[in-house]
């Protein structure tokens, strides 16, 4: 990277000198450009559109000409038509002179014939040369010719396609003009037009062309006639001139590129092309263009030279500049003065070194900034990072709390492979969660927070506290994460004791309340229980005395009371409301603070005691033996004793052992259960840990096992009060600690923990 930044640097005199030149040739050069190619269009445009006039212009007027040279054997014709239709009938032999007389006298009319209505010539007008063919004509049928039905048929006068006339064997044309029912029919010379065509050719490389309707050469300007085309019907200028009108283009003949003008003559028909070679008709253009863009040249290269010497001496001094900047951006504040040949460059100086002097005194500023924050990180209770998302999720920083808080080294966490190493020692429950939320503040461009649990090296779950934010570059694409964690194991652990304490205070407040109000209705039944037993006693002198009086014989009345199992019925009403009194006093515990029977105990014995209990407690309505299930005890030496409530805590063992057997029996009656008891002490209090092989329990049920009245058993087995008056004993009485933990089909682990000191306020 540094070689990069030392050959940029190198590079950057030659570079400014550049770019100085291409400003300057640019500024000069573009416009310069821009408006020889503006100009050098339009000329070349103007010049093509004046070739293409003049060709338009010289076809114009050779369609002009042709034109009058039909119009007049056209004209006599018509007046011909004109003479015969008012002297029709009387003017005899004389008519067979005028024709002669009309063919002898015009130029372009070679001969005129008379058809009558069968379509037979009747009369044949006819040079004096060729008169002697008159007898070949006459009594000749050419009433199947098309023009003359035409003409017949459209009253009108029609002109004939081009033929070979076989009086002067060149190519002819023919006119038709209706008469009444004949017909007169002029046939023209039109070997007059070719000579036209010749006289009008425009140098060596103008050429004229008249083509009929069908495309076949009628007059060449040619000197040599065979040098023509016989065919012009393919030109695809011709075909655009026979179905939109005169037109000019370009077209290729035989290899080479003519210029070409078309006309129409409406009344043959005829199409009239002018055409020259392209190179021939824009060879003006050509010089114009060539002339034009030589002049430009020069003066590109003047402008050129011009902008090369002046960028040289501008950049000359910069140069200098250059150096001193590259020193600067080495880390080498003391410059040298420079010795600047312009005005503005020796200001630029002055102002550089001013800039050196304070560049110098913000980077002291920030070192010893850069120094007091990674301080500042590196002794905050939590793992500071800053993660590079651009950069393939690389861990850029992180501070030394991670080796405390997760026991790994900086090295576990950096990323190999696609997956995330932190993110794989997420608890797996969490994972998901914690991806999603990263994802979320990315796309959402928010903050985010969020707890999870992580695997500490020691295999410990540890809770985490995570809050970061996404930092994006100045394009918006994301550029990496700062963040911060914090272990809240401690916490979350203090929040769910305050959190339980809570809930046992609450209901410890339901309980008082309500255990007043079921004593008495509890106290009066258990009392009238005890009265009807009493006053059934025949064994007392009242009740026999009352018999008598009665005329009741009280033996037989047992008799029947025993034979009816009511005693029995009032011996369960006296066992349930007995049952209730236990219930409502266990309720009032909540409530009861007193531990004036709190007294030093060896906890191992307890247990002890509370075993042997649990194995007397056998009942033939209880699904289990205790007797049956294994025990395995592990006490520390020379434990030290407890001050508390022995009772009390004999309850908590007791219930914690019947819990355990039930749920072990439930789950698998043919399995082998069995009890792992150990007792330790812990930084100042003795702690008695009770594993079972059950089923273990849900997440879900974990949380709420202490809770008052939440029970998973059936209806009528349990009220849900037992663990949380354990918790409640432990908690608020003996100001210890109780926790579970539970894994799903392998067992259940209680956790109570003791006091071994209490103060004087608490005890």
């Amino acid at each position: 990277m540094e070689n990069s930044d030392e050959s940029n640097s190198q590079r950057a005199p030659g570079s400014l000198r550049r770019s100085l030149l291409l400003s300057l040739a640019a500024t000069t050069l573009i416009p310069l450009t821009l408006l020889a190619v503006v100009v050098l269009y339009f000329m070349t445009e103007r010049a093509a559109e004046d070739v293409s006039s003049k060709n338009q212009l010289l076809v114009s007027t050779i369609s002009g000409q042709v034109e009058l040279f039909l119009r007049a054997p056209e004209t006599s014709l018509i007046n011909l038509r004109n003479l015969y239709l008012s002297h029709q009938g009387s003017l005899g032999h004389s008519f067979q002179e005028i024709l002669d007389a009309m063919a002898e006298s015009s130029q372009l009319l070679e001969s005129i014939f008379i058809i009558d209505r069968q379509g037979v010539v009747t009369d044949v007008g006819l040079p004096q040369k060729n008169r002697n063919l008159r007898a070949e004509f006459e009594r000749l049928s050419l009433g199947h010719l098309s023009f003359i039905m035409a003409a017949r048929q459209q009253q009108q006068p029609v002109w004939s396609d081009t033929f070979l006339s076989i009086i002067t064997g060149k190519t002819s044309l023919a006119l038709a003009i209706p008469v009444d029912d004949d017909i007169i029919v002029g046939n023209i010379n039109i070997a007059l037009i070719n000579r036209f065509l010749k006289e009008l050719r425009q140098g060596r490389l103008v050429e004229s062309t008249i083509v009929d309707r069908h495309g076949e050469i009628i007059a060449c300007s040619r000197q040599n006639h065979d040098l023509c085309p016989s065919n012009l019907w393919n030109l695809p200028l011709i075909r655009t001139a026979a179905y939109k009108g005169a037109t000019t283009e370009t077209y290729e003949y035989r290899g080479e590129t003519f210029l070409g003008s078309v006309a129409r003559i409406d009344g043959p028909n005829w199409f009239i092309l002018v055409a020259q070679s392209s190179a021939t008709a824009y060879e003006p253009v050509r010089r114009t263009s060539l002339f034009f863009i030589g002049a430009f040249l020069i003066t590109f290269l003047v402008v050129l030279l011009v902008a090369l010497l002046t960028s040289k001496r501008i950049s000359a001094p910069l140069s200098r500049f250059a150096r001193q900047a590259r020193a600067l951006a080495d880390g080498d504040y003391d410059l040298q003065q420079l010795t600047p040949g312009y005005a503005e460059i020796a200001v630029l100086a002055d102002d550089f070194q001013h800039m050196a002097s304070r560049i110098s005194e913000r980077e002291v500023a920030v070192k010893e900034s850069e120094e007091a924050y990674r301080t500042l990180a590196e002794n905050l209770p939590a793992i500071a990072y800053r993660l590079h998302i651009a950069d393939n999720s690389r861990l850029q920083f992180m501070n030394q709390e991670h080796r405390t808080m997760t026991g790994f080294e900086e090295e576990n966490f950096k990323v190999s492979t696609d997956s995330s190493p932190f993110e794989e020692k997420i608890h797996p429950d969490d994972r998901q969660d914690f991806s999603t939320t990263i994802k979320g503040a990315i796309s959402g461009r928010t903050p985010f927070t969020q707890e999870y649990r992580f695997k500490h090296a020691n295999g410990e779950f540890r809770t985490f506290y995570e809050k970061g934010c996404p930092v994006y570059d100045s394009k918006g694409k994301i550029s990496h994460i700062d963040g911060v964690i914090f272990d809240v194991t401690e916490r979350k652990q203090a929040e769910d004791i305050i959190l339980q304490s809570e809930k046992m205070l609450t209901v410890g407040g339901l309980a008082a309340g309500m255990a007043h109000e079921i004593n008495n209705p509890l106290a009066g039944i258990l009392q009238n229980c005890q009265l009807i037993r009493w006053r059934l006693d025949a064994t007392q002198t009242k009740n026999l005395q009352s018999a008598k009086e009665t005329g009741v014989d009280l033996l037989q009345l047992q008799q029947y009371l025993q034979q009816r199992n009511i005693l029995q019925m009032l011996d369960a009403i006296r066992d349930s409301g007995q049952r209730a009194a236990r219930i409502v006093e266990n309720i009032l515990d909540f409530s009861r603070k007193s531990q004036k029977d709190f007294s030093p105990q060896n906890i191992p014995e307890l247990i002890e005691k509370s075993l042997e209990l649990a194995r007397s407690d056998y009942n033939l309505h209880r699904e289990f033996d205790f007797r049956n299930i294994e025990i395995n005890c592990h006490f520390d030496d020379n434990l030290p004793k407890v001050h508390c409530d022995p009772a009390q805590i004999q309850q908590v063992l007791l219930n914690i052992f019947k819990n355990g057997a039930q749920a072990m029996i439930e789950h698998d009656k043919n399995r082998r259960h069995q009890f792992q008891i150990r007792s330790s002490q812990q930084q100042g209090m003795i702690c008695i840990e009770i594993s079972d092989n059950g089923p273990g329990m849900p997440a879900d049920v974990e949380k709420r096992v202490f809770e008052p009245f939440f029970t998973t058993k059936k209806v009528g087995k349990g009220m849900g009060l037992g663990l949380s008056v354990c918790y409640f004993i432990i908690t608020e009485k003996h100001h210890g600690s109780m926790k579970v933990s539970s894994t799903p089909g392998e067992g259940t682990k209680f956790t109570i923990c003791l006091p071994l000191l209490l103060s004087a306020e608490q005890s």
